[in-house]
């Protein structure tokens, strides 16, 4: 008889096959699963970014320092007259101009150079002073506008402009609607102050009172006017010029003290060699507060 030989696996073996299966599969789910967390945290750190780029109204501390931006745009022969940060296109940008008119532009959110598509309007304050060669300002564009929506919590930002004026480097915020807060840089004061769609509502009712006035009123409004200017002339402060200044802060509630209503804007003027908080109310009312002393030296419409 003819023996057959029988051959088979043995029970060790059998388990050590299914041992190897079981490693090999859960080593694929560990790096499957690898996978999937970097490519959402990557998704989030995108969603982050995209929000973080789209808006100016919201919280933007983590974008590029403006003093590391002023590094990178650094050109030898050229001074920087200013640096805006604007959204273009869904980006967060930092737009630097120099003295021959010329810009460049700056991803905020990591620093990397951006192409500009030239597709939004522009605007060109050619009054800018060049700022300083090294940007050192206490504040930074995210404290500047905090400040600026806490003033106009209910406007949105359009962009948020570095530059000197006077010798003061100031952020300024601009909105939307053309209103504008102007921040010093340093201190955080307000230094100027613009509620443009207040004003136009002012203009508006103002041409539509005008326009029910007969010559006599025109005539006895001039008289006003002329009265107004020779008491401006005659005023004389009662103390000498001074170096120190109380803050706009200060001088808009010595203002709102002096008279009480909504301020449309702020200025700050030179009168007879003192420096003047001029503050603009609503209702075409008007107060002049002494930036040495805090003294009212005009309050009138």
């Amino acid at each position: 008889m003819k023996k057959t030989d029988q051959q088979g696996f043995s029970g060790p073996a059998v388990l050590l096959g299914i041992l190897a299966l079981v490693i090999i599969g859960a080593s694929g789910f560990i790096v499957l699963t690898k996978d999937s967390a970097k490519d959402t945290q990557a998704s989030l750190s995108s969603e982050s970014e995209s929000t973080l780029a789209s808006s100016i109204d919201s919280d933007i501390s983590g974008i590029k320092p403006i003093s590391e931006i002023q590094t990178l745009a650094s050109t030898d022969g050229l001074t920087i007259t200013s640096i805006e940060l604007e959204v273009e296109d869904g980006v967060l940008v930092y737009s630097v101009k120099f003295s021959d008119g010329s810009k460049k532009y700056f991803n905020a959110s990591n620093g990397e150079v951006y192409v500009h598509s030239g597709s939004h309007n522009e605007s060109d304050d050619s009054s800018d002073d060049s700022l300083p060669a090294q940007i050192n300002v206490v504040l930074s564009a995210n404290d500047a506008r905090t400040k600026a929506l806490s003033i106009y919590p209910a406007k949105s930002i359009e962009k948020i402009k570095l530059q000197s004026s006077g010798g003061v480097v100031v952020y300024s915020v601009r909105f939307k609607d053309g209103s504008r807060i102007d921040v010093d840089a340093n201190s955080g004061n307000v230094v100027r102050q613009e509620d443009d769609s207040e004003e136009k509502q002012g203009d508006s009712s103002s041409d539509s009172s005008s326009d029910n006035n007969s010559p006599d009123d025109n005539s006895v409004n001039s008289q006003d006017d002329d009265s107004d200017d020779s008491q401006d002339n005659s005023t004389s402060p009662s103390t000498a010029p001074s170096s120190a200044d109380i803050g706009v802060d200060a001088a808009r509630s010595v203002a709102l003290g002096t008279h009480s209503g909504t301020i449309k804007e702020v200025e700050t003027e030179t009168e007879d060699g003192y420096k003047v908080y001029s503050f603009r109310y609503t209702d075409s009312w008007r107060v002049d507060v002494r930036a040495s002393d805090g003294v009212v030296v005009r309050s009138d419409n």
